[in-house]
């Protein structure tokens, strides 16, 4: 055992550095650009009568971010549910009006 201890006392500390031999490709591809993208639809649901349910028809073809709204502008908690692709509810606690912004 003393060989090795020894031997551990006498190993000198040295680094490995290794370089690559050529700096890395950058690919850049040319072409022409492609047609613009569908514009993000939206739909705006108003709610003037106070309910506990909304139903809001939007017919945006997807299930879409929906946030609800006092009439004065303040954003309430609402729980969401997507009936379809072109119909979701807007369930409350209580009755209430306000509007729906459907993105």
């Amino acid at each position: 055992m003393t060989e090795c201890a020894a031997a551990l006392v006498a190993a000198e500390v040295f680094a490995l550095v290794v370089e690559p031999q050529q700096a890395p490709a950058v690919l850049v591809a040319v072409g022409e650009q492609g047609p613009a993208g569908a514009s993000a639809a939206a739909y705006q649901h108003d709610q003037p009568s106070p309910m506990a349910v909304w139903v809001i028809n939007h017919n945006l073809g997807y299930r879409p971010t929906v946030s609800v709204y006092t009439v004065g502008g303040v954003q309430m908690l609402a729980q969401i549910i997507h009936v379809s692709i072109n119909q979701t509810m807007a369930v409350f606690d209580l009755p209430t009006s306000g509007y729906a912004a459907c993105s």
